[in-house]
C-alpha cells in the first residue's frame, strides 16, 4: 500500500497550524490498531511535555 502525498502546509487549521498538526497526530494514533488498548486519552493543549495523546493497555502500561 502506498502512502498519500501530504502537503503539511495545507492542513486545515485547528486554532493554528501547530494545533492542527497535533490534532492530526492524535486522530492517526487513535485509528491505529492496538489489540491490547483499553483506553485512549488526549492530553489537551499546553504543559504536555510533547505528549499529545496516549493509550492505556490491558496490563496498565501507557504508550504516548
Amino acid at each position: 500500500m502506498s502512502l498519500p502525498d501530504i502537503d503539511f502546509t495545507k492542513i486545515r487549521l485547528h486554532g493554528n497550524q501547530a494545533d492542527a498538526f497535533e490534532e492530526l497526530c492524535c486522530q492517526l494514533a487513535s485509528d491505529e490498531e492496538s489489540p491490547d488498548r483499553v483506553r485512549f486519552d488526549r492530553k489537551g493543549r499546553g504543559g504536555d511535555a510533547g505528549v499529545e495523546c496516549f493509550e492505556t493497555l490491558a496490563d496498565g502500561s501507557e504508550i504516548g
